[in-house]
């Protein structure tokens, strides 16, 4: 019986954040055999500021890490 949380940073619709439990669900189903009933995917959000990747949040986070570390 897996339970997955997805961490995500707000903003997204709930029509894509549907779909994207969907895909979570379809993968675990396909990749380990649970059958799909028993799959729960819980969708966790928090704003963009709370994100830190290589040292870079708010509104410098998601830029590519690999632009940033050739400046």
């Amino acid at each position: 019986m897996p339970y997955i949380c997805c961490d995500i940073q707000e903003g997204l619709s709930d029509d894509q954040k549907e779909r994207l439990a969907d895909a979570i669900t379809q993968i675990t189903h396909e990749s380990i055999g649970s059958p799909i009933p028993y799959i729960h995917v819980a969708i966790r959000e928090f704003p963009k500021t709370s994100f830190v990747q290589s040292g870079l949040r708010g509104r410098e986070y998601g830029k590519p890490v690999i632009a940033a570390a050739a400046e």
